[in-house]
């Protein structure tokens, strides 16, 4: 898999990370305003904007200092492996106190998460 397939194999891959069934109830956006827009850690993980939507509208991508000065919640991703077909994903939504690991695998009709588990810290 080339540098660049990867780049435009993550979008689809993280969409499915933030759109997991799991992790809505974790969000609280109807019922917290400073939920929204979702915020993802840039790290070198996540070194530059992938365009990613949620709750109707892009995410944001912000910085170390950004989290850290104004004490925001964000998602973070801290690990991403792709190898052929398959990708593995872990993140961790601090403010919630998660972590998670999802397992997916290319179709012909795209990506699709084969399995996923969240806990509560």
């Amino acid at each position: 898999m080339t540098a660049s397939e990867k780049m435009s194999d993550l979008g689809p891959i993280l969409q499915l990370v933030i759109d997991l069934d799991k992790l809505q109830p974790y969000y609280h956006a109807d019922t917290i305003v400073e939920r929204k827009p979702l915020r993802i850690l840039r790290n070198e993980v996540i070194p530059s904007d992938v365009p990613l939507k949620k709750f109707g509208q892009p995410v944001s991508f912000i910085s170390s200092d950004q989290a850290g000065g104004r004490k925001v919640p964000y998602l973070e991703f801290t690990q991403i492996n792709m190898a052929g077909e398959t990708a593995t994903v872990t993140f961790r939504y601090l403010v919630e106190g998660l972590a998670g690991n999802v397992q997916l695998h290319r179709t012909p009709e795209g990506w699709k998460v084969e399995s996923s588990q969240i806990t509560e810290r």
